[in-house]
């Protein structure tokens, strides 16, 4: 026999869950007890991502997309406490990855609730986000962005291809995001430094120094990696590595 759960005692399962997660959202809790609330959060996001897809299939957008808000929070502080984790490890690169999946789940969940004056209370955890990221990392002036020329791609919403579909990329539509997905060709034309990305991820690695060597950005620690030969590139050239792509999506739905 199927068990049962109403929507209220779905709305104190997440409240109960996310006061434990919260009490581990620190640099040093245990790492085995983070990863067990970061996996607990986890399995209560697709139980409410299950009872979601009830509700569209019943018509209901306000409850599914409070549902969808539901999930995001989840999915944002489950990638906050695996950002610790790796962090932990010495893994800076795909930490600060974790804490833009965080920072992206977040507005993704604010903007499934835009105008619905039921839900309140994430200012705390927004700002304690923008904390994080200021304690933890140097910051980044520039981040790289890339332009391509597509073909194809289709609607997560409708299924169709998106140039001839009626839903706009960004929006939400009973608790799913609309998104672009399965480009047919996909061909990086240019990239450029800019202080605004559409991808933070996409950051500065290495630079150059005058010691000849390559520096770590992000630990300041000079690597055994030689400055590469740049022609025409001036007397003094500032040579950086940047990530140009990550081929990563949040969920979307």
């Amino acid at each position: 026999m199927k068990k049962t759960i109403t929507i209220s005692e779905l709305f104190e399962k997440y409240n109960k869950a996310l006061e434990s997660a919260l009490k581990m959202n620190y640099l040093v809790r245990d790492t085995s007890l983070q990863e067990e609330e970061s996996n607990n959060l986890k399995s209560l996001k697709n139980l409410i991502k299950s009872v979601k897809y009830q509700v569209i299939e019943h018509g209901d957008e306000k409850l599914a997309n409070r549902l969808f808000h539901l999930q995001n929070v989840l999915n944002s502080v489950s990638s906050l406490l695996q950002m610790w984790v790796v962090i932990k490890k010495e893994e800076y690169t795909a930490a600060w990855g974790l804490l833009i999946d965080a920072h992206e789940y977040l507005d993704l969940a604010l903007k499934a609730i835009q105008g619905d004056e039921g839900f309140w209370g994430l200012d705390v955890y927004q700002q304690k986000l923008k904390t994080i990221e200021e304690v933890c990392f140097p910051g980044f002036p520039l981040y790289n962005s890339w332009g391509a020329k597509t073909k194809g791609g289709k609607c997560t919403i409708c299924k169709e291809y998106y140039e001839s579909c009626d839903h706009l990329e960004g929006l939400i539509y009973a608790g799913r995001l609309c998104t672009i997905v399965g480009y047919e060709a996909l061909e990086p034309d240019h990239s450029a430094l800019v202080t605004n990305p559409r991808d933070r991820r996409c950051i500065i690695n290495k630079i150059s120094t005058s010691e000849g060597f390559m520096r770590d950005y992000i630990t300041w620690k000079l690597t055994d990696e030689p400055v590469p030969s740049v022609e025409e590139a001036g007397s003094d050239p500032m040579i950086m590595n940047c990530t140009l792509f990550v081929n990563h999506m949040i969920e979307w739905d």
